[in-house]
């Protein structure tokens, strides 16, 4: 079952918004959080699809709590959808907001037809996502075992030395004698990252 997490520190206003999505979005669990710390922990514990956020959640810091909070968000989970629901319009912060990796910005009073599209068009990504990701691993996993054959501790070391090099941005110099595999980890490499 896909989850949904409203944030805004009006609590009235996001039980309001939780009853209006509740009514459109079917089979949806709905979570909410009036501050940044509950809602962190919510999208740590619950794992949610897609979240809508305001970005004024602590008055004394502005909108700088929201996006603090958008930046730890994706830091927990990339594949997060990020619809930004604010009442502070200005350009400048929804250009912000997408370059940060929000998913849409839209300014209050939103329509609930058109938040709710958005909602369900974000969820229908995170699932998209989720598979393209498992997709990706399983394809990993069928190079890495198809090219270097054998169950051995040094040969799933050695799986996992590539795995976590494929992830990085770092060159790599791979060295060794001559007829250890040192292209074929190459080429794997490549094909992996």
């Amino acid at each position: 079952m896909s989850s949904l997490l409203l944030i805004d520190d009006d609590l009235s206003a996001v039980e309001s918004l939780a009853r209006a999505l509740s009514a459109a979005l079917e089979g949806v669990s709905l979570f909410i959080a009036t501050d940044p710390e509950k809602a962190l922990q919510i999208a740590v514990r619950e794992r949610p699809a897609v979240v809508v956020l305001d970005l004024c959640l602590v008055p004394a810091q502005g909108v700088e709590s929201g996006f603090s909070l958008l930046q730890k968000l994706l830091y927990e989970d990339p594949h997060l959808r990020i619809i930004v629901l604010t009442g502070h319009g200005d350009t400048e912060f929804g250009v912000r907001s997408m370059k940060l990796g929000a998913s849409n910005f839209l300014v209050k009073p939103a329509s609930i037809p058109h938040l709710s599209a958005l909602v369900d068009e974000a969820l229908r990504q995170s699932v998209l996502l989720k598979q393209l990701e498992s997709h990706t691993k399983r394809e990993e996993e069928r190079k890495l075992h198809e090219f270097l054959i054998g169950d051995s501790r040094p040969m799933k070391e050695l799986r996992e030395q590539l795995r976590f090099l494929a992830g990085t941005v770092q060159p790599v110099l791979i060295e060794g004698e001559t007829g250890v595999g040192k292209s074929l980890c190459a080429r794997l490499l490549h094909q992996l990252s």
